[in-house]
């Protein structure tokens, strides 16, 4: 991950959340985020019409910048950190590992409140330069097995 990506997430906790509708249209809701080096994950619970449109179909694309933009020469306080991909529910360790990142990230946030949402990862993928800029970071979901275009060009 790149030193602006990792300063955007470092510094904003939300994001916009958007996924696929049963009808094709797009769904987009704001959630609480944690972060490692490779992985974003949130909380939530099951019967919300995101994590209903994630059942059925994973692909989603994340938004993540802070609403309270100023100028300024700060990185993490501008920009944008933009994800496009597929989502996986966790489960048992994973999930574990994953709801402990977001309690260090969220200490307001204990177990007891959050013990019954289920935990959400979304691979932060690979860095796409092609769309990248001074302020705007685009990562995308590879499938393994495949390379996208980008990393082609640019071997």
């Amino acid at each position: 991950m790149n030193d602006i990506a990792k300063a955007i997430l470092n510094n904003n906790k939300y994001a916009v959340l958007s996924t696929v509708r049963e009808d094709g249209a797009p769904w987009a809701t704001p959630v609480h985020i944690a972060h490692d080096d490779k992985n974003v994950y949130w909380l939530s619970n099951d019967d919300t019409i995101h994590s209903i449109n994630l059942a059925r179909d994973d692909r989603a694309f994340l938004t993540i910048f802070n609403s309270q933009q100023k100028s300024s020469d700060d990185v993490g306080d501008h920009g944008a950190l933009y994800i496009s991909t597929k989502v996986r529910r966790l489960s048992g360790i994973e999930a574990d590992k994953a709801r402990a990142i977001f309690e260090l990230q969220h200490p307001q946030n204990k177990s007891s409140t959050l013990g019954d949402w289920s935990v959400f990862c979304s691979p932060i993928g690979v860095l796409n330069p092609a769309k990248t800029n001074d302020d705007r970071v685009y990562y995308q979901h590879v499938q393994e097995g495949t390379e996208s275009t980008f990393l082609r060009k640019s071997s």
